[in-house]
């Protein structure tokens, strides 16, 4: 077994050859019985630019820099609907299936042109605990995705929250706590080429909020002033 080196240089570079990509993306949507959704869609980015790692081949560093992809392509299919498993509860399914196509033929020495199929799903749930009292769970899921040469590890996360509704509905006393478990971090992976990489972030992602919202009784708000689109050829 070959030991892989540990880096002691971190190298950010410039690139002046940076330029802007464009991004071309389509939609299609078919709605029945005004709940149940389902979209086609695809996006194609030429010219993408992304942030890689880069391990030096003339020396021990370790180089980060933009640089732009041939081209970048996704398509991929969703679906969301309303469930209502209980009395008291409101629950909605998010499922998703794309795949992606990553194409540059000259990331510093190397080419590559990689695929992925990528499933995501998310569950939310809003239980009504009492007259005030609302409960939100949700989780969602999603499987190995890819950045360029590496490979990033599947995620999943569980976030939660309690609202309480006051002062005949004036106010809400709303607790939030994201990513409960602290499990959407990625891991990057690189084995491709010469290039062996291992990647792991601390994870961070935990947050943990408190809002209090109190609505004013009897407030209007100014009307918006309205828009002249005489010069357009068009009639309000």
């Amino acid at each position: 077994l070959q030991a892989l080196p540990l880096y002691a240089i971190v190298e950010v570079h410039g690139n002046p050859l940076l330029r802007p990509y464009r991004s071309y993306a389509s939609r299609m949507s078919y709605i029945i019985s005004g709940k149940f959704i389902f979209t086609l869609y695809t996006t194609r980015m030429p010219g993408y630019s992304v942030q890689l790692p880069y391990q030096a081949t003339d020396r021990p560093a370790l180089i980060y820099q933009s640089t732009n992809f041939d081209y970048k392509r996704t398509m991929g299919i969703s679906f969301s609907a309303p469930i209502r498993p209980f009395p008291n509860v409101n629950t909605r399914l998010t499922l998703n299936a794309s795949t992606d196509r990553v194409r540059h033929s000259h990331f510093h020495d190397l080419t590559f042109d990689r695929r992925r199929m990528l499933l995501y799903a998310r569950l939310d749930n809003t239980i009504h605990l009492g007259r005030s009292l609302t409960l939100e769970l949700n989780a969602s899921t999603i499987t190995p995705s890819m950045q360029g040469i590496a490979d990033i590890n599947g995620l999943w996360r569980i976030d939660t929250g309690l609202k309480w509704t006051v002062a005949r509905g004036a106010a809400d006393l709303r607790l939030q706590a994201d990513d409960v478990f602290a499990t959407w971090s990625p891991r990057l992976r690189t084995d491709y080429a010469t290039q062996q990489l291992r990647m792991y972030v601390v994870p961070d992602t935990r947050a943990l909020t408190l809002t209090f919202i109190y609505r004013l009784r009897g407030y209007k708000p100014a009307k918006a002033p309205t828009l002249d689109t005489s010069r357009f050829g068009t009639s309000e």
